[in-house]
């Protein structure tokens, strides 16, 4: 009987050709995370402060204006810039035109025009508008188009959570959350107090007991005797 040698380098090369390829598949990477990108937009309102109305030409602008580069109303905060002193009846002509399309009232806020300021080269009366706008860029999730199995089962995907970390940027009203929380608003601390001494004494309040006293089987029999009964009427009435 003969007996074949084979170099140990030989060997390895025969049982990697059997193997599956590891460039194939990766273990779990670094979490996936949702991109937000800031962008700045100025618009000028021609609004002198001896105006009595608001003009009907620069009303229709600003809405132009809006329309072009705040598709989502509420992910936008505003800042009105006065560029000849204060008048409170030409920002709250603003302001209406502003809440009415969708911007929300907490997010415009007013302030002087800074002197040197980029938006203050056109700034010689009225209003500067600055718009600022963030916009969510979800990850790129991979996709299971290949196979998955034998040892690839062993390591999470590379996209492991990447659909929930995407759907919650596309949800998202304000992408400006995603940065940094929005303040919370003012409480009753006397309500707030009382529930944690509710809490800390094991008396919490319990919930609402909701139930339904419809039964589906008493309601399809209703229906099939009612209108077994408008059936046998019309019968009996020829």
């Amino acid at each position: 009987m003969k007996f074949i040698k084979y170099s140990p380098l030989l060997f390895i090369a025969m049982l990697s050709g059997c193997a599956p390829e590891i460039v194939d598949w990766t273990p779990a990477e670094s979490p996936k995370e949702n991109k937000v990108e800031r962008t700045i937009s100025y618009h000028m309102i021609h609004y002198p402060s001896k105006n009595n109305s608001f003009p009907e030409t620069e009303a229709n602008s600003l809405i132009r204006f809006l329309k072009t580069n705040a598709e989502n109303p509420s992910s936008v905060s505003i800042i009105l810039e006065e560029c000849d002193g204060h008048s409170k009846k030409r920002i709250k002509d603003i302001q209406r035109v502003l809440v009415k399309y969708g911007v929300s009232y907490d997010m415009i806020t007013v302030e002087p025009a800074e002197k040197g300021h980029k938006s203050m080269s056109s700034c010689s009366s009225g209003v500067n508008l600055v718009l600022e706008k963030y916009l969510v860029i979800p990850p790129s999730c991979a996709d299971f188009s290949q196979p998955i199995g034998d040892a690839r089962q062993a390591h999470a995907p590379s996209n492991f959570g990447c659909a929930t970390v995407a759907n919650l940027g596309m949800m998202v009203a304000n992408p400006r959350d995603l940065i940094k929380g929005r303040s919370l608003g003012a409480s009753d601390g006397t309500v707030m107090a009382a529930g944690v001494d509710r809490y800390r004494k094991d008396k919490v309040k319990e919930l609402i007991d909701t139930s339904t006293t419809v039964d589906p089987g008493s309601l399809n029999s209703t229906n099939s005797s009612s209108s077994s009964t408008s059936s046998t009427g019309g019968m009996g009435s020829y």
